[in-house]
């Protein structure tokens, strides 16, 4: 009779159980843009228990120059803080997509870089994901991010279609506010802005196209009655770059606008150490933004069947 009993209640908690569901990353996504006409890669986090029929706000995570989407995996340990923060309640559940951009900085180049980089990512990507993935198609529900580079296109993402991103954060954000578009280019100088740009704004460098694709000009530009962009900014004491002054920068231009911002200086360079430790603070700050999740039909596609 005690085993019969039981087995009844192993087989009532075996449904339960089944639709448990830990989190989850696909590390070799890919989708085929139609700005650029091949295939651009990504990595993806998908939280754990994902109910049957949600929807879900997503964050695009930029990397910065020389790096990969996966960076956030392996060195930011994305997985990790994202599961914690949801677990205590400091986040939505929340998909979290993380791109490949090579050195892009996220804008749509000349034929010298790679093509509508910007475009594929800012528009292409997000209209895969809300078609393949359990996501809202929202301004509510998509919030950016980026270090260094990817500060840089998480800004140009935000404030250059503000009516599609409700917040946005940067740590360690290249923003190169001190550049302007008359500026006189000797070969040295050039030389090493082609390593670092590939292209993406001209070979030779043009200071004119890199100042019209600037983040600096895109905030002063923002139109008053628009909607803006919650702003956090976050940046190590010691940056290698002296990217705190940047960010002072950024600070000044978007009080000057009128548009609230949050800042922060924390102990570390322009490293992972520095971003893994701000990624915390920054995933809880965007979370905090992302409104709660409505309900719809979804299904999560298999890996390799996308």
């Amino acid at each position: 009779m005690i085993r019969a009993g039981l087995l009844a209640l192993a087989l009532a908690l075996t449904p339960a159980l089944a639709l448990a569901a830990p989190s989850e990353v696909r590390r070799s996504e890919s989708f085929m843009s139609r700005a650029l006409g091949h295939e651009i890669n990504y990595a993806i986090y998908l939280p754990a228990n994902i109910d049957a029929g949600a929807k879900l706000p997503v964050i695009y995570l930029l990397h910065g120059a020389d790096g990969v989407g996966l960076d956030w995996v392996d060195q930011g340990h994305v997985q990790a803080v994202a599961d914690r923060l949801i677990a205590e309640h400091r986040m939505p559940k929340t998909i979290i997509v993380m791109p490949d951009a090579h050195n892009s900085w996220y804008v749509d180049s000349p034929p010298s870089g790679m093509g509508a980089m910007g475009t594929a990512l800012e528009r292409d990507l997000p209209d895969w994901v809300e078609q393949h993935y359990p996501a809202r198609s929202a301004r509510t529900a998509r919030a950016v991010a980026g270090y260094s580079m990817g500060g840089f296109g998480a800004f140009d993402f935000a404030f250059g279609h503000p009516q599609r991103y409700v917040a946005v954060a940067a740590m360690s954000g290249a923003f190169w506010t001190w550049m302007k578009p008359d500026m006189q280019m000797d070969p040295a100088r050039n030389g090493r802005f082609q390593r670092l740009f590939q292209g993406a704004f001209g070979d030779p460098f043009e200071p004119r196209r890199f100042w019209d694709n600037a983040p600096a000009q895109a905030v002063d530009h923002m139109a008053a009655s628009g909607p803006h962009p919650a702003v956090l900014l976050i940046c190590g004491r010691g940056d290698d770059f002296h990217l705190d002054q940047e960010q002072a920068e950024m600070q000044r231009r978007l009080e000057a606008d009128h548009i609230p911002v949050e800042t922060k200086l924390i102990d570390g360079g322009h490293d992972w150490g520095t971003w893994s430790a701000a990624l915390p603070e920054v995933l809880e700050f965007l979370g905090r933004h992302l409104r709660e999740p409505a309900t719809a039909s979804a299904t999560l596609p298999k890996p390799g069947q996308q």
